[in-house]
Formats: structure tokens, C-alpha cells, sequence
């Protein structure tokens, strides 16, 4: 383990919606809207995901099977407030 700094370059083919997901994600850590490992509240999780499922899906059986749980809990989400998507976008910013 090292303090130093890690760069990587990854590209997403097609890009869909990867940026405001991104932003979204990150912009949600920098206003301390998630726990100490970076998660958000499940169902902002549920109610983001569920709005960018052609980017980002699970892959092993048991988070196959939490999939879908996400449309239900993204509902209940919507319900108490939660957005999929907040203004970090500057595609947002712009709407």
C-alpha cells in the first residue's frame, strides 16, 4: 500500500450516459452525501442506478438478483426526495 497518487485513462464505448453518472456519483462524495467507503444511501444507489441501467449492471448472481429489487427501491426513493441525477452535471446546469 502506498499514499502516492494513481492515474488511469478508461474508455467507455459507446459513452451513453457515463459522465453524468460520474459526476453524479462523485459529486454526491464531495457533498458528503456518502459513508466512509464512498457508498451513498441505498436508495439514492437505487434510484441512480436504476436511471443509468444500460451503463452500469450487475454481474455476479447475488447482485443479479438485487437488480431486481432497484426498480422497486428507486421508487420508494423518488418517493422521500431522491433525484437520479443532481445539478454537478453541466449538462444539467444547463437545463
Amino acid at each position: 500500500m502506498s499514499d502516492a497518487a494513481c492515474h488511469i485513462v478508461v474508455e467507455m464505448r459507446p459513452a451513453l450516459q457515463w459522465e453524468t453518472l460520474f459526476e453524479t456519483m462523485f459529486g454526491l462524495a464531495r457533498d458528503g452525501k456518502t459513508d466512509k467507503q464512498g457508498r451513498p444511501n441505498p436508495l439514492q444507489v437505487a434510484v441512480t442506478f436504476n436511471q443509468f441501467k444500460d451503463e452500469a449492471h450487475p454481474v455476479e448472481a447475488r447482485d443479479r438478483m438485487l437488480s431486481k429489487l432497484i426498480p422497486i427501491l428507486a421508487q420508494l426513493g423518488k418517493r422521500m426526495g431522491y433525484k437520479a441525477v443532481y445539478p454537478y452535471s453541466a449538462k444539467e446546469q444547463n437545463r
